[in-house]
């Protein structure tokens, strides 16, 4: 009995930490302290330049207020989480190009507290068949905290395109209410 209850326990074990770790948010990497640091204007995207090729960066930030349906009683009293999501892309001439461009850290700070959380970055889209035309990737950091609406929040994203690393720095902004 005893020589059937140890791999048991210890499958259960190894099976627990191993779901422990999936859990464990993707960290910023480290190394982007000699990055260079590009401030995005109100409302616009910031230029990236690397040697004649441009791309264009951008993001926005909200809570997340979307209703949400499913199973469970139709009239749910209990107060519902309105998470802070943000949405990040970078755009470039050619679908090769915008290949070449990915977002690996976004970090927002909220008076003294800051959330950073590695983006999720999604597939290269373009004009059907990579005609001519500008062509774009999107990333998403979403289930932040849930900062009052309104409030004044900062928010950098770490770029990295054709192996060179940037800093976005967004101006202050309000935070709005999505969905």
């Amino acid at each position: 009995m005893r020589a059937q209850v140890f791999p048991f326990i210890l499958v259960l074990g190894v099976g627990t930490l191993l779901l422990a770790f999936t859990r464990i948010p993707h960290m910023c990497p480290f190394g982007f302290a000699t990055a260079e640091r590009l401030a995005v204007p109100p409302n616009s995207a910031a230029i990236v330049s690397i040697h004649g090729r441009y791309w264009q960066a951008g993001g926005s930030a909200m809570l997340d207020y979307m209703p949400r349906f499913g199973p469970g009683p139709m009239f749910d009293l209990r107060r519902q989480a309105h998470p802070l999501n943000v949405v990040l892309s970078v755009s470039a001439r050619t679908r090769a190009e915008a290949e070449r461009a990915t977002f690996s850290c976004v970090r927002l700070r909220h008076g003294d507290e800051t959330w950073s959380l590695r983006p999720t970055n999604y597939r290269v889209e373009s004009p059907q068949w990579d005609l001519p035309g500008e062509s774009w990737r999107l990333a998403t950091a979403l289930g932040g905290p849930e900062w009052p609406a309104g409030d004044m929040i900062t928010m950098e994203a770490w770029l990295v395109v054709d192996g060179e690393r940037f800093v976005l720095q967004f101006p202050p902004f309000a935070l709005a209410r999505g969905g």
